[in-house]
């Protein structure tokens, strides 16, 4: 079932997007440190996602998701907030930052374990396969009936891959005249997407104010476990310390 969450705490808003076949519950820790300092939070789950049926997310593409970050950004708005920072997890975060490329009004915005480059050392497809399959097992298939169908998912997968990559083939020379504030948050460990994405974003932002975080020891979610309470602690800097 799709959620969002929304808690209203301060008068700086905070947009979370979470990460391809995720929910906000990729946030829960950082949510609530977030809120425990003054900060609303606001959470949405991206079209496709948190449903009972995996290839529901196949319905849906990265027009449809920045669409879904566009909406969450008019809702805050709508609610009287003016000051706003919109982070993302993964594919949340080429969401955020094409949303910071189009709106020069964010107070910040940052990306966590996000492939905001291009690279061919990206490789989501063991843990898309694990995932999908789950999920149809969930819904009553048999193990073999859902691993042939995970198998046939995997395909389309690489559609979605390819459009992912001619989107951001268009969005990266926007990033060198980008003015503002920016957390960027990598794990060195991360077995899904290259590292390097986070370094090579960095090296674009010729303009911009970073913040570079490197977790050595972490994975690709860095919003959970040790790391991730390193990050909750980071992030609160970051933004307790905006201008």
């Amino acid at each position: 079932m799709t959620k969002t969450v929304y808690q209203q705490h301060g008068q700086h808003a905070v947009i979370l997007l979470h990460a391809y076949t995720s929910t906000p519950d990729d946030f829960t820790g950082l949510a609530r440190e977030l809120t425990k300092h003054g900060y609303t939070i606001y959470a949405p789950t991206l079209s496709g996602h948190g449903t009972d049926d995996p290839a529901d997310i196949f319905k849906y593409d990265i027009e449809d998701w920045l669409a879904d970050g566009r909406e969450a950004l008019d809702f805050i708005r709508s609610e009287g907030y003016e000051r706003i920072s919109i982070f993302g997890l993964s594919l949340g975060g080429i969401v955020t930052t094409a949303l910071a490329m189009e709106n020069d009004d964010l107070a910040s915005f940052g990306t966590f374990s996000s492939p905001v480059m291009i690279s061919d050392r990206d490789d989501i497809s063991g843990q898309f396969k694990q995932w999908f399959k789950a999920g149809k097992v969930e819904q009553g298939l048999s193990q073999q009936a859902a691993e042939q169908e995970a198998t046939q998912a995997i395909e389309q997968l690489k559609h979605v891959t390819q459009q992912l990559n001619e989107f951001k083939t268009d969005l990266i020379p926007a990033y060198k005249n980008y003015i503002g504030d920016i957390f960027v948050g990598q794990g060195a460990q991360d077995q899904l997407i290259d590292p390097e994405h986070a370094r090579q974003f960095v090296d674009e932002l010729k303009q911009a104010t970073v913040t570079f975080k490197w977790y050595e020891d972490g994975g690709h979610v860095i919003t959970i476990g040790a790391v991730g309470r390193k990050l909750r602690v980071d992030v609160k800097e970051f933004l307790d310390n905006l201008g």
